[in-house]
C-alpha cells in the first residue's frame, strides 16, 4: 500500500534528512513513526502524499510513484495530511465551510458536499459545531476539524504529523481516543499499540521523542516497517 525503497532525500543537496529508508506499510496498519526534533519524521510523512519526492530511491502509494507527475493529483487524492499545527490547515471561518473546501474542489456534487460534511463532523465528535467559526474553537477541537477536513474527502490513507504536539493531557487522551475510533484498533494510549518505528532513537533525542502516525483505512495487516537509515 505504502512502500520506501531505499529513499532518500535532501533539502541542500548535501546532507542527507532521510537516508536508505526501507519500509512497507500495509492496508489497516496503523504506524508510529518517533524520532526527536529535526529527525525526518515530517519530511517522510511529506513523502506519503507527494509534497516531497525523493532524490534516492522510491516512494510508492497506491501502486504509484510518487515521482511521477501524472499520479500526484491520485495520491494527494487518497493520502490525506493533517499538519501539526491545524491553524495552517483551517482555511475557512465557518466550521462547515473548511470541511467542505477540500471534497468541493474534487468537484463533489453539492447534496454528497452536505452530507460528507455531516458525515466527517460526525466522525471526529463535533455534530453541531458546523455554524460554528474555527476562531473560537480550542486547539483539540480544531485539531478535530482539521481531520474532518481531510475524512471528508474520504481517503485510503491518514498522515499525522506530531498530532498531539501542543495539546494539553485531557486534549491529548481525547484525540488519542479519536484515532483510535477512526482506525477501529483499540485505543493507542502513549502509541502503544501502534506499529512503532524509530527514528534517531540514540543520542540526545532519545529523552524527547515525538510521533507522527500513519494508517490505512479500510482492512486489516500485520507487517513490519523495516528500520530507518
Amino acid at each position: 500500500m505504502i512502500e520506501f525503497k531505499g529513499t532518500g532525500f535532501t533539502y541542500d543537496g548535501e546532507r542527507f534528512v532521510l537516508d536508505g529508508v526501507d519500509a512497507r506499510i500495509e492496508r489497516g496498519e496503523f504506524v508510529c513513526i518517533l524520532g526527536g526534533n529535526g529527525s525526518g519524521k515530517s519530511t517522510l510523512a511529506k513523502h506519503v502524499n507527494a509534497l516531497l519526492v525523493p532524490d534516492e530511491g522510491s516512494v510508492t502509494v497506491l501502486d504509484r510513484d510518487t515521482r511521477d507527475e501524472r499520479s500526484t493529483y491520485f495520491i494527494r487524492s487518497h493520502a490525506g495530511m493533517v499538519f501539526q499545527n491545524p491553524d495552517d490547515q483551517l482555511v475557512a471561518s465557518l466550521i462547515e465551510n473548511d470541511v467542505a473546501f477540500g471534497p468541493e474542489n474534487l468537484g463533489v456534487p453539492t447534496d454528497q458536499l452536505r452530507q460528507r460534511v455531516a458525515d466527517a463532523l460526525a466522525d471526529v465528535g463535533l455534530q453541531g459545531f458546523d455554524k460554528r467559526e474555527t476562531a473560537a474553537l480550542s486547539g483539540g477541537q480544531k485539531q478535530r476539524v482539521a481531520i474532518a477536513g481531510v475524512l471528508a474527502m474520504e481517503p485510503r490513507i491518514l498522515v499525522l504529523d506530531e498530532p498531539v504536539a501542543g495539546l494539553d493531557p485531557v486534549a491529548r487522551e481525547e484525540f488519542l481516543d479519536l484515532i483510535a475510533q477512526l482506525h477501529g484498533s483499540g485505543h493507542p494510549k502513549s502509541w502503544d499499540n501502534c506499529c512503532q518505528w524509530k527514528i534517531s532513537p540514540e543520542g540526545p533525542f532519545q529523552s524527547s521523542l515525538r510521533a507522527t502516525a500513519l494508517f490505512v483505512r479500510r482492512g486489516q495487516g500485520t507487517g513490519h516497517p523495516g528500520p530507518a537509515g
